[in-house]
């Protein structure tokens, strides 16, 4: 508590270097080089050659629902170039049938061209991403308390898109890029009222379901009927191929299949370096508990609704996802959802500077590569990003319900003031008629 309690004076040198024009611009122009240098071109990972590798199982499962057979069980037979046979013998595809699209796609062009459009299309998903993290802060419908000035919305996007966990998905072709802008832009479409493109986003972006626990389960209590119905019908849409190959009953079987073998996989195993969360973490200390990570989610996600009235609005889809990493499954490349978090700590942090480095410090935390802490060989240091969100998840949480129970004080006292007012009005108009 004593964290919340710093004062919000604001520095005259912190206001002066964030309002200055040229250091926004800097900020936003060393993201992009961040992004570009160790997304993009690979630096430190083997250069451009080694991009997009993931986006291999994508181009092969869109290879066999081009010739009309299941992505789930793989066809050996299948022609495929001469840099895609390590990625076919190790083929281990788990991804939900409505990601059919973008492997249909990907795998209309050449292996080179599908993995040049694989990486244009996650470098615009993070501007996107950036662009609405940052604009969520300037709409008095999504964010009341928000500062409206041009400085919060360049750092803001240059946090977001200046991160080594945002590089990284830009570097092994991961989807989490275009599932972190779907939602976010979906949720906030969806607090706007327009329930239409909001359950369209938010549909595409169950092609990561694991990521999305939290944020249906949430829905759901909030009887969002008409959402989860559009969602369930942009999933089922996307779907329609793997549909039509294998038959609904047939495509279920093989999905369920495949996720169970991908499960089983050593990387993906509770205590993984590979695998995020308090359930992965204690495995890797040797206090494993299982299947409890899913239990203490929906119960922490209860406990969200059942204070809600308690919690800022904006604030609820960054702890939603905190809480689903945390305590759901995922692995180190899924951090990049939590983006949500940057404007939210923004929001209750901005112009108390010392508070924000602790802030970024953490965030510096959760998005560190774990290859440079894996040498030290020690488990807790490598899985010390989740104590890192943890810690975050709860100040926040904190920092909410603080700030609500001002506004709400705030509008009392302005009530009280309001009514004594009038009562005083009423009174002197009776003096003066009498």
């Amino acid at each position: 508590m004593a964290i919340s309690s710093s004062i919000d004076v604001i520095p005259d040198s912190s206001r002066r270097l964030t309002s200055n024009v040229w250091f926004r611009f800097a900020c936003l122009l060393s993201a992009l080089m961040l992004l570009m240098l160790f997304g993009v071109l690979g630096l430190g990972h083997g250069g451009p050659a080694s991009t997009t590798l993931d986006a291999r199982i994508l181009y092969l499962a869109g290879l066999h629902w081009r010739d009309g057979l299941s992505a789930y069980q793989h066809a050996a037979l299948i022609p495929v170039a001469s840099d895609l046979k390590a990625a076919a013998a190790a083929y281990d595809f788990a991804y939900p049938p409505h990601i059919a699209p973008l492997c249909l796609f990907l795998s209309a062009f050449s292996w080179h061209d599908a993995k040049l459009f694989m990486i244009y299309l996650n470098v615009a998903a993070t501007l996107c991403l950036g662009l609405v993290a940052a604009g969520v802060l300037n709409d008095d419908r999504m964010e009341p308390w928000a500062a409206k000035n041009g400085r919060t919305k360049g750092l803001v996007a240059a946090l977001v898109i200046g991160n080594f966990s945002t590089a990284y998905v830009v570097w092994a072709g991961q989807t989490t890029l275009i599932v972190a802008a779907a939602l976010l832009a979906g949720w906030c479409y969806m607090r706007r009222g327009m329930v239409v493109m909001g359950g369209i986003l938010i549909g595409i972006a169950t092609i990561k379901p694991q990521l999305m626990l939290g944020v249906l389960f949430w829905l759901l209590l909030e009887r969002r009927w008409k959402i989860v119905v559009i969602a369930a019908a942009t999933a089922l849409a996307m779907a329609i191929v793997p549909i039509l190959i294998s038959g609904p009953v047939g495509l279920l079987r093989d999905w369920y299949s495949a996720v169970s073998h991908y499960t089983n996989a050593s990387y993906n195993f509770l205590g993984s370096r590979m695998v995020f969360g308090v359930p992965s973490l204690l495995q890797a200390i040797d206090l494993p508990i299982p299947h409890i990570g899913p239990v203490l989610m929906f119960i922490s996600v209860m406990a969200l609704w059942y204070f809600r009235h308690r919690i800022l609005d904006a604030d609820i889809l960054a702890l939603l996802l905190g809480i689903t990493l945390l305590f759901g499954y995922a692995h180190g490349y899924d951090l990049v959802v939590l983006a949500p978090m940057v404007p939210a700590f923004w929001r209750h942090l901005e112009g108390r500077p010392q508070l924000s480095a602790v802030a970024l410090g953490l965030f510096l935390i959760i998005t560190l590569p774990n290859s440079i802490l894996e040498p030290f060989g020690i488990s807790l240091l490598v899985h010390g990003r989740v104590l890192a969100l943890l810690v975050c998840v709860v100040w926040l949480c904190l920092m909410s319900i603080k700030r609500t129970a001002r506004t709400r004080r705030d509008n009392m006292n302005d009530k009280a003031s309001i009514g004594a007012i009038n009562r005083a009005s009423i009174s002197q108009r009776v003096d003066v008629a009498n």
